[in-house]
């Protein structure tokens, strides 16, 4: 369960402008690489990739945080519990696709995780099967040449210090949920591995500004285990600016646009195609591969757009986020979302209470989580990120 402890505020976005500057250019279709002379642009070329990778990545991350922290407090269990929902459906359709017995397989070893960790079983043998079948997966969904490719490397390195659960909104997260200060731990030393990959060919003045960015996020996640914030004077955005930072010299070093971000309407053109990708798959039945999509834009969505759409035009925004909510897990893509369905349940609640005659009982028994069959739902989001491009400009 995530809560954002982030104010929004209008000079997130001014600030966010002055520091990535603004990138024109027509609009990749899903899957196009970049032309001649173009920096290459990870996020808009191999946006699929990079999210199956990233949720290859979100689970070995959540796997090291069940080694590290046993007994398991209760906020990690809940992160672990996502293993088998969100992160797989990032690349469960095509791993289906591939490889049908070991999308079955990987599903149940890292169920049996979430299990043995509730149940006290043999935990280091669950961690340890399913960490081999992540390794499988991987092998199986992502190309070897761009495991090699440094901008691709570099947009993984990106989305672990800026995206959700990532080295900078870890570290403000903690502030009303502790133990996602371990999130921030986990992926730093994953963002740390990657620069020593890419290290070397960067120049004297770059190693210098990374080494000094990574030492003041050192600083800040000095220990395994959440700090006390007060007595050590932190605050929420004590991370944001170092991460930003290193990501911005990651961009540098491999020569490579890693902030998908800088237009806003191209992005949203970006989006928009790739729902229109995924209402087809959900039309031919392919529930995983749409579900996959909706992921994808969902990751780019909550980090990019969803903060100015949800100040700018909140009614738009909010309904975005609802029909996202009904294809895929969105508390974990979006910030604000889980808190809004709660809002929504409440309301929801109240007029079922008004409505009750004299002496009626409240039918309080449906907790099921309430979704609806992609083909009924993605053209309506379609239309509203459609919407969205003209209301950011487009």
């Amino acid at each position: 369960m995530r809560h954002s402890p982030r104010p929004l505020r209008a000079t997130v976005f001014a600030a966010y402008a002055a520091v990535i500057g603004s990138f024109g250019g027509a609009t990749l279709a899903p899957g196009q690489v970049a032309t001649p002379g173009r920096l290459p642009e990870p996020f808009y070329e191999h946006t699929l990739e990079l999210s199956r990778a990233f949720g290859l990545e979100m689970i070995e991350r959540r796997l090291a945080l069940v080694e590290r922290h046993q007994p398991l407090a209760f906020e990690l269990y809940v992160e672990i519990a996502e293993m088998p929902t969100a992160d797989f459906g990032r690349f469960s359709g095509t791993l289906a696709a591939k490889d049908a017995q070991l999308h079955n397989d990987l599903f149940i070893a890292l169920w049996d995780v979430v299990k043995a960790i509730h149940s006290t079983d043999d935990v280091p043998t669950a961690v340890a099967k399913a960490r081999a079948l992540v390794g499988k997966a991987r092998e199986l969904l992502i190309d070897p040449s761009l495991l090699r490719n440094e901008a691709f490397l570099a947009a993984m390195a990106v989305d672990l210090l800026v995206a959700g659960e990532g080295v900078g909104e870890a570290f403000q997260e903690m502030f009303l949920s502790p133990w996602q200060y371990a999130n921030g731990v986990v992926a730093l030393e994953l963002v740390k591995e990657r620069w020593a990959t890419l290290e070397p060919r960067a120049s004297e003045t770059a190693k210098d500004e990374g080494r000094a960015a990574i030492a003041v996020l050192d600083d800040l996640y000095r220990t395994p285990t959440p700090p006390d914030a007060r007595e050590r004077r932190l605050t929420p955005e004590d991370a944001e600016a170092p991460a930003q930072r290193l990501a911005g010299i990651f961009e540098d070093v491999v020569r490579a646009d890693l902030f998908p971000g800088r237009d806003f309407v191209r992005l949203a053109k970006h989006l928009h195609a790739l729902t229109r990708q995924a209402c087809i798959a959900y039309d031919n039945g392919e529930e995983g591969a749409g579900d996959e999509t909706i992921y994808a834009v969902g990751h780019h969505y909550g980090t990019q757009l969803a903060a100015l759409l949800e100040l700018t035009e909140p009614q738009l925004h909010a309904g975005i986020v609802e029909l996202m909510g009904l294809l895929v897990k969105t508390d974990d893509l979006i910030e604000g979302a889980e808190a809004a369905e709660l809002e929504r349940e409440r309301r929801k609640r109240e007029a079922a209470i008004a409505a009750l005659r004299p002496g009626e009982m409240l039918d309080d028994d449906d907790d099921e989580e309430q979704t609806a069959p992609g083909w009924v739902v993605c053209p309506d989001l379609e239309f509203l990120l459609e919407i969205a491009i003209g209301k950011l400009g487009g």
